[in-house]
């Protein structure tokens, strides 16, 4: 390195034994080998999560947590220090001096840290302290403890190898800390994130993050003798894991152990559903066993202990209106793929939903206002669409317009409104208003407006469980955690 002060800009050009463009050309290479080092083992690790899914091995690090470790941070850094190695071989193949790359893949690695400290710096994000320790105490290190010590660490590799790991000790633990709380954070939230989000993708992107605290160490695959070796033991790992996973009872996802469980939670519904159509009449009333799983593993798991979940049906997100199913919040964008499986009996509720539509006003402006009154259980829930060229201005459930829910039935909104009191207050009463345009009006009078569903939750009391729904419940092993009441659902089209 050249110390003049009188030109400090030499001095930096020239820090890695190289000069003026030369320099830049070099660090913007290194810069690109890195990204591609990135780039790389975030494709590796979701094509290995693809291939968890794919073969029925969803999650199978949500019990042994520590399988992550071989099964998605050894091969992104295999695949990062693979990456390295090629480039070594191949773009850097004329170069004799291996320290002279190992000092420009710090200045690249130095770049990328203080550009992300900057940013979160400008947009005052206090975990910007995570990229300063990475910047300070290896620049501390390489510039003051070496001419401190007053050896050139291309001639004393050695010594200056083990130097440079000590100086990334502190950063690497205290990031380290950091991603052990990542990981205990969304490890188990993976169980409950809905069935359509593919949890192995998420913690592989994770481990990229493992992978991004390394990068101050793959400067020194450049220098390293054994890179092979390295590279050996690394894929040595990730074989062995995923054979563990593949042929082992450990790559099973879910424990019943008491003293630490990891159960599959689920929501099942004893449910009877009656559709009508515009002039009252049933169109379709069924009854049977709602089973709402948390994750993507679904119900897979529980066929072989519970045979019927075999013939169980996809409740119908197409031609339903939000899955015909009464939810009671609004998940089904994470929850779409349950299953039904109909039952011989309906539940017998001691309070039934009754709904009717106490008035239809005609307003200016082509708005039609429909008052319902409702009367059923303690927690009750409505649904409701307006149809094509319908929009709802207004309602009675709030102030300003009505916000639809994040799901498109088609080119339709849905609205989603939860009820729950606890004395009886009396019939609920609300009202929607209705604007519909012009060939609505002028094709057919009679014409659909709205779709409207009520829904019934009986979560407490001798309604809450049915015996079909107590049976279907005692067939879960101890690795299962569901939760059971029964629930009614009335689908109304005026």
């Amino acid at each position: 390195m050249l110390r003049n002060n009188n030109n400090f800009t030499s001095a930096i050009i020239c820090f890695a034994g190289y000069h003026g463009s030369l320099f830049f050309k070099k660090l913007l290479a290194v810069t690109g080998i890195i990204v591609l080092s990135w780039t790389v083992a975030i494709i590796v690790n979701a094509l290995l999560a693809l291939f968890l899914s794919v073969t029925g091995h969803a999650m199978s690090w949500f019990t042994n947590s520590y399988l992550i470790g071989g099964l998605y941070e050894a091969p992104a850094l295999f695949s990062a220090i693979a990456v390295h190695h090629l480039a070594k071989e191949l773009c850097f193949k004329s170069e004799s001096d291996p320290w002279k790359l190992e000092s420009i893949h710090f200045d690249a690695t130095m770049m990328l840290w203080s550009a992300l400290l900057a940013v979160l710096t400008y947009h005052g994000i206090c975990s910007s302290y995570v990229p300063l320790t990475w910047v300070i105490f290896p620049l501390i290190c390489r510039d003051r403890v070496v001419a401190f010590l007053q050896f050139a660490f291309k001639e004393k590799g050695q010594r200056f190898f083990y130097l440079y790991i000590a100086s990334l000790s502190f950063p690497f633990l205290i990031t380290s800390y950091l991603l052990v709380g990542i990981y205990q954070m969304f490890v188990p939230v993976m169980g409950r994130v809905g069935t359509e989000v593919n949890p192995d993708l998420v913690i592989s992107m994770v481990g990229i993050i493992s992978l991004v605290i390394k990068t101050n160490f793959l400067s020194l695959v450049f220098v390293t003798r054994t890179i092979r070796k390295v590279l050996c033991i690394l894929f040595a790992m990730t074989v062995v894991s995923y054979i563990l996973v593949l042929f082992t009872p450990l790559g099973f996802p879910y424990s019943g152990n008491p003293r630490k469980p990891t159960p599959q939670r689920s929501i099942i519904h004893h449910v009877e559903r009656h559709f009508y159509d515009m002039a009252g009449q049933v169109e379709k009333h069924d009854q049977g066993i709602w089973h709402i799983p948390f994750d993507h593993v679904s119900v897979e798991p529980l066929l072989q202990h519970n045979a019927a979940l075999k013939n169980a049906a996809l409740a119908d997100c197409v031609g339903d209106m939000y899955c015909g199913m009464p939810y009671y919040l609004p998940m089904a964008t994470m929850m779409k793929n349950t299953h039904y499986l109909h039952t011989e009996r309906a539940p017998t509720v001691s309070t039934a939903v009754a709904a009717r539509l106490l008035s239809r006003q005609h307003l200016p402006n082509n708005i039609q206002r429909l008052t319902f009154s409702i009367t059923g259980p303690d927690h009750m829930i409505v649904i409701m669409s307006p149809n094509f060229n319908v929009t709802m201005p207004a309602w009675s459930l709030g102030d300003g317009i009505p916000c639809p829910l994040l799901w498109d039935w088609g080119g339709r909104h849905i609205y989603f409104v939860f009820y729950s009191h606890g004395e009886f207050p009396g019939p609920w009463t609300f009202s929607v208003d209705l604007q519909v345009s012009d060939s609505i009006k002028d094709n057919h009078i009679n014409q659909e407006v709205l779709e409207i569903a009520f829904s019934g939750h009986y979560l407490h009391g001798s309604d809450r469980i049915s015996e079909e729904l107590a049976e279907y419940l005692s067939k879960s092993p101890d690795w299962s955690y569901p939760v059971g009441w029964v629930a009614t659902y009335y689908n109304y089209k005026f």
